[in-house]
């Protein structure tokens, strides 16, 4: 008859070298290294793991962290009575303890993509109902503080006031507390153990107790009811007009009061970022194909680009400057930030730096044809070409994986605003289109490697294709159902051209014969629709502008960053913003009241009730306030790094006070611009994450041959079959289509796409 092993109970774990880590409270683990004894342990816990509203802790250690080719060596369970279960996998059937994976009870964890990557690779299971301790503190701080705080250990620290310490031998031989640097070397270095084990090596009663404290119910399962409680508080809900409540219609209220509460909780933003886990796990392990063969070929068009641009730099720079080579070309580095700064100005061109945007703002300012104009764009097209070799060439192919050939980046799941960003590759900063100098006119170039970009090496597997679609005007939709604006619902309830009915509104002219005239970009159509060339030119220019202004208006740019843009007066765009918000009142008025809101209550929120806290920018204001003397404003702008606080002059008594005020208007001014783009944009991510999630039920619902490889802004790419990718297409748009329904119910729906056999609508 078989018995579980004894229950081992411990706080203290000593490392190899005599150091001690103390963890933060007792474990009490069973070890379990046979089937017997596994199948015992799932016995009794496979009832406390049917209940929907039961906890249990998961966690693994692992001997490396691609989960392609490291193995699962522990799995450590911990139940709410504060028992762990460390199984052993290497001598432990996974088929015992999969019933408690996909139990439907919350799986508590810090990270979980890292088990779901492991559980689905490994053991085929798709890891669901998860609880994450570190998404759920993302979640619940809300872009505070920055991007670190988020181990374990911090999280636990901040929470629950649980520590980890370590204690060492002196050189007296009398054991202290070791400094906080120390403590977590030691934890790395614990970490790490399992990563250098040799094949059959016993694990040290250390391992298993550091092993066993990542899933204590004093812990982990304390720290997860602790972050429940927080996300189910409710707060105001910035998006609530108070004036709805004079409405005098009250099914008009009702309606209002269904759409914008006055009151949200962050528990509907968590559940859909925990469900949304499934999708970042599958999106990971799954990858994306890459041509090898394609690549070289549009990598060698770039290499020509680069030798053309950098040659043609150099001999421009040739008779301006003092030093050149044997062959009479410029003796500059054109890598050397220095020296190419202090050789334009020997040919007349100063520039306070060279970075992108210094060259594309003189640019602007030069006439082309001329030779200050060819030299500063031929450098501008060699740092691009630079930018696209050192970036995405030999560098981007030593990302693919030995044993799938495919791409496989990291997702990072929540930004400040709720958007995702991915890395190793970034497949967001992967460029659209790359114009080629010659590409066009060299024999044999053709799309395949010729006018083909880097997006268009992403490939499908053979027999697969591409499914990509993205929204229509997403953002511009949303906002139109939060400011509730009309001549935003005009716009999509009639299908028209946005930037077209913007432009009309703005400039007071008839929508169809403006429309028109924009659209006549050729002698043909001008001809056929009776429009002038004046008249084409002029449409062009409205057009551009409105199209301008309807992104500008969702990022908050105000007048000096429009002038900056679109190298104007401040003049011109204060009048370009002026006709733009005569246009649309509604959204004016709803984004002054929002970001007023926002800086009162220290945060804004999307439609769901992700919320942005601005406790960072608060407390700047704070601590500016508190400094005495204009020695401590001073310094406390230096800290802060607001130089632009002296551009002015110094600091004095006499315009203390003047200066403190011109600070919190600025501060306060960034915390509405940021509060207005994060309801529109924090609202777009959610509604996309809800698409994945609903996509990627229904393909596993229908046992259908395709799946989601890239979520990129607001644009989904699925791999499919090509027998199915009609049925599949429907399932697409219809899932994105339901998702903006569900965020944005009072504004028509936009979504569309196509197949392709590349990255490439």
């Amino acid at each position: 008859m078989t018995i579980l092993p004894s229950k081992i109970t411990a706080q203290k774990a000593q490392l190899s070298n005599g150091d001690v880590l103390t963890l933060p409270c007792n474990v009490n683990y069973i070890y379990l290294q046979t089937d017997a004894e596994a199948q015992l342990a799932a016995d009794i816990l496979l009832p406390q793991v049917q209940d929907p509203n039961a906890m249990i802790a998961v966690d693994i250690e692992t001997s490396g962290f691609d989960p392609m080719g490291a193995e699962i060596l522990l799995l450590q369970i911990g139940n709410m009575e504060d028992l762990q279960y460390v199984f052993d996998m290497r001598k432990v059937s996974p088929e015992i303890i999969k019933p408690l994976l996909i139990a439907p009870c919350w799986k508590i964890g810090q990270n979980l993509k890292f088990e779901g990557t492991f559980f689905k690779q490994k053991w085929n299971i798709d890891f669901s109902h998860m609880f994450d301790t570190m998404l759920a503190e993302m979640i619940i701080r809300g872009g505070s503080g920055g991007r670190r705080g988020y181990g374990l250990d911090q999280i636990l620290s901040k929470r629950l006031g649980l520590d980890m310490t370590l204690t060492r031998r002196n050189l007296a031989g009398v054991l202290v507390q070791a400094n906080e640097q120390d403590t977590d070397r030691a934890k790395k270095v614990m970490q790490l153990s399992f990563t250098t084990m040799l094949p059959g090596e016993d694990f040290s009663p250390a391992q298993l107790a550091y092993a066993a404290s990542d899933v204590s119910s004093k812990m982990i399962i304390q720290l997860a009811i602790w972050q429940m409680g927080r996300l189910m508080e409710p707060g105001t809900n910035i998006l609530h007009d108070p004036m709805a409540s004079y409405v005098e219609d009250l099914e008009i209220q009702k309606d209002y009061e269904t759409l914008f509460p006055r009151a949200l909780t962050m528990w509907d933003t968590a559940c859909l970022e925990f469900k949304f886990l499934e999708v970042v796990v599958d999106l990971e392990l799954c990858g994306i194909g890459f041509d090898t063969v394609l690549h070289e070929k549009v990598l060698t068009n770039i290499e020509k680009d680069y030798e053309e641009y950098r040659s043609a730099f150099l001999d421009q720079m040739s008779d301006g400057v003092l030093q050149t080579t044997l062959f009479g070309t410029a003796a500059i580095n054109p890598d050397s930030p220095k020296q190419v700064q202090s050789s334009l100005a020997e040919v007349g061109i100063k520039l306070e730096s060279t970075g992108a945007d210094q060259l594309a703002e003189i640019l602007r300012d030069m006439k082309e044809g001329t030779k200050k104009y060819d030299i500063v764009s031929s450098l501008m097209g060699y740092r691009k070409s630079a930018k696209l070799i050192s970036t995405y060439g030999v560098k981007l192919m030593k990302k693919i994986h030995a044993s799938t050939g495919r791409l496989h980046y990291r997702v990072q799941q929540i930004l400040d605003t709720g958007r995702i960003s991915t890395s190793n590759p970034n497949l967001q900063n992967i460029p659209a289109r790359i114009s080629w100098k010659k590409a066009e006119s060299e024999e044999g170039n053709d799309e395949i490697g010729g006018r083909a970009g880097i997006r268009e090496c992403f490939v499908p597997k053979e027999g697969y294709e591409f499914l990509i679609f993205d929204y229509s005007a997403q953002e511009m939709r949303i906002a139109a159902h939060i400011t509730r604006d009309k001549g935003l619902h005009t716009a999509f309830k009639e299908e028209r051209d946005l930037h077209s009915h913007s432009a009309s509104l703005m400039y007071s002219v008839d929508y169809d014969q403006l429309n028109k005239c924009a659209k006549s970009d050729d002698k043909e159509s001008r001809e056929k629709n009776g429009v002038s060339l004046e008249q084409y030119k002029e449409a062009k220019v409205q057009r551009e502008a409105g199209k301008t202004m309807n992104f500008a208006s969702l990022y908050g740019s105000g007048a000096r960053n429009l002038a900056e843009k679109l190298h104007l007066s401040m003049e011109q765009a204060q009048e370009l913003q002026d006709l733009y918000w005569s246009a649309y009142p509604q959204v004016k008025e709803a984004m002054d009241r929002y970001g007023k809101m926002a800086a009162d209550y220290g945060y804004s929120n999307t439609i769901l009730g992700r919320r942005r806290y601005y406790t960072d920018f608060l407390d700047r204001i704070k601590w500016i306030y508190a400094c005495p003397t204009p020695s401590d404003l001073t310094s406390k702008v230096l800290e802060f790094k607001m130089d632009w606080v002296l551009e002015s002059g110094p600091i004095t008594e006499k315009n203390l006070s003047k200066v403190k005020a011109k600070v919190k208007k600025k501060l306060e001014g960034d915390i509405k611009r940021q509060a207005g783009n994060h309801h529109v944009q924090g609202s777009a991510a959610d509604m996309t994450k809800l698409a994945a999630i609903n996509l990627r039920a229904k393909l596993l619902e229908r046992d259908l041959d395709a799946f989601l490889v890239g979520l990129v802004h607001d644009e989904l790419i699925v791999e499919c079959k090509v027998e199915v990718l009609e049925e599949v297409g429907v399932l697409v748009e219809k899932c994105m289509i339901e998702s903006q329904l569900h965020f944005c119910p009072t504004v028509p729906p936009g979504a569309d796409g196509g197949r392709s056999a590349h990255w490439k609508k």
